[in-house]
């Protein structure tokens, strides 16, 4: 299955991050291309920027008009954005969403959504 443009904008705009402490966050990123189901589809990204969170995603995406299911995302993401989302969603806990919508790309999710703070802690 190949994965629309759209839905990895998401990923596409959080691929830069935060320094906390210090030291710079590093997350997992899904492989451009890939499922991010298995381990090597997934690569250590060090996030830079205004990111301050990991995220990973699993669920459903309605992007442009197309229904992308058991759609798989992990990378850099920035809380502030997340707290944007119409409902919003938190830092530090998974979060099931039923049609969450991304402020800027307008994409749906449906599914559940994980923040946490510490590198390499969205995998899986």
């Amino acid at each position: 299955m190949a994965i629309h443009h759209g839905v990895l904008t998401l990923l596409t705009l959080t691929v830069a991050a935060t320094i906390q402490s210090g030291q710079a966050l590093e997350c997992y990123a899904c492989i451009p291309g890939t499922r991010c189901f298995y381990s090597y589809e997934v690569s250590r990204v060090r996030c830079t920027g205004a990111q301050d969170t990991c995220f990973s995603f699993r669920g459903d995406v309605l992007s442009s008009g197309v229904i992308y299911r058991d759609l798989i995302t992990r990378s850099c993401g920035m809380t502030s954005v997340f707290y944007q989302y119409d409902p919003p969603i938190y830092p530090n806990r998974c979060s099931n969403v039923s049609m969450a919508m991304d402020p800027y790309t307008k994409e749906i999710y449906s599914g559940r959504f994980c923040l946490c703070n510490g590198s390499y802690c969205n995998y899986p």
